[in-house]
């Protein structure tokens, strides 16, 4: 057998042997590439950037890393590429949120999108050089606890806190107005295109459009209630001053992550087009289940059949608008009211 049969060949053994570690245990991994030549040392790296994708999907809040040593990985929607190499564009079918470009150590993390019922993991991908600093509140003291520990993250109550060591990126994190530039200190300096901001704001869903207002209960035990529904404001920095460049909504804890999680509302929009696809072809798995239980005369399915009809309606067609997504949060938090009401009765939930 000729050396570099013996080299693939081990390559992919190793890789099994990893995977299957981590299908089982749930660990983090560390693969050391060498680079040889250009062209396998990169064929390499997308071979551990495919794995860590699926191992992270796989165990959910798992914290995974891959070490890339010198390949630069950009991030579009639906696709990444490794710069510099031949490899094109490498298509992601699942949902994923990150920045447009990693560099140095892949950090992976992955939570179930509820709402209200499990339909798709958001896998969240950054990096080391990345850097997140956190606006010290109560609020940001909450959304802290749900952030993964493998990130670069500090939270700060003055903005100078924070010094310039080398970072590809800077995203600022807060609850309250967006800073001025100038509060910023040695930072004020870095290019404008490695520093952006999101301002994170909890809006009460209200339930104007139902007739029992009365439904309403977060389904978060959090006194902020920062996870029920809510707006992210991007800005990115243009001299002196944060210019916001797009409102995005957010409907859960794992929509809220995916935001800050984002480049920009662009991307963070493509991925949530694609949870809301995978989120109506369970809603529409529901619904027939639906249909084949209200055969039970003693089961009321018909307010949860109304619910699920909207649902699939608003997922069939995407408007990124506020009134779009508070329709869709409401009609899926009265649903778990509606299966509760179901087990209570001990007829077959909805799920």
């Amino acid at each position: 057998m000729k050396k570099g049969q013996v080299s693939i060949q081990f390559n992919w053994i190793y890789i099994l042997i990893i995977g299957g570690i981590i299908l089982l245990a749930g660990i983090s991994i560390v693969p050391k590439l060498k680079r040889t030549a250009t062209e396998s040392y990169v064929t390499d790296v997308k071979t551990y950037t495919d794995l860590i994708l699926k191992t992270t999907q796989l165990n959910v809040q798992s914290e995974n890393l891959v070490e890339l040593g010198g390949a630069r990985f950009e991030f579009t929607c639906g696709y990444y590429t490794i710069e510099e190499s031949e490899i094109g564009h490498v298509e992601i079918r699942d949902v994923i949120f990150s920045p447009d470009t990693i560099s140095g150590k892949m950090l992976g993390y992955s939570k179930y999108f509820q709402l209200p019922f499990k339909s798709e993991f958001f896998t969240y991908i950054t990096s080391n050089q990345v850097k997140y600093v956190l606006k010290d509140s109560p609020e940001m003291a909450a959304l802290n606890t749900s952030l993964p520990s493998n990130i670069d993250k500090t939270t700060v109550r003055n903005y100078r806190e924070i010094d310039n060591e080398n970072y590809d990126k800077i995203r600022y994190i807060t609850f309250e107005e967006n800073p001025r530039v100038s509060q910023l200190g040695s930072l004020k300096n870095i290019d404008d295109k490695d520093v952006s901001l999101v301002q994170i704001t909890p809006i009460d869903p209200g339930f104007s459009s139902f007739s029992n207002g009365d439904l309403f209960e977060s389904r978060f035990k959090n006194e902020y209630r920062i996870y029920d529904f809510g707006r992210v404001t991007y800005y990115i920095k243009q001299g002196n001053n944060f210019v916001p460049i797009g409102d995005v909504y957010y409907v859960d804890e794992a929509s809220l992550i995916a935001a800050i999680y984002s480049e920009d509302p662009t991307r963070y929009k493509c991925g949530m087009k694609r949870a809301f696809e995978k989120l109506k072809k369970v809603a529409e798995t529901r619904l027939d289940r639906v249909e084949k239980l209200s055969s039970l005369q003693q089961c009321p399915y018909s307010n949860a059949k109304v619910r699920l009809n909207e649902i699939i309606r608003l997922t069939t067609d995407i408007k990124h608008t506020k009134a779009h997504y508070n329709e869709l949060y409401n009609y899926a938090i009265v649903l778990v009211k509606d299966n509760k009401v179901l087990v209570k009765l001990s007829c077959p939930p909805v799920y």
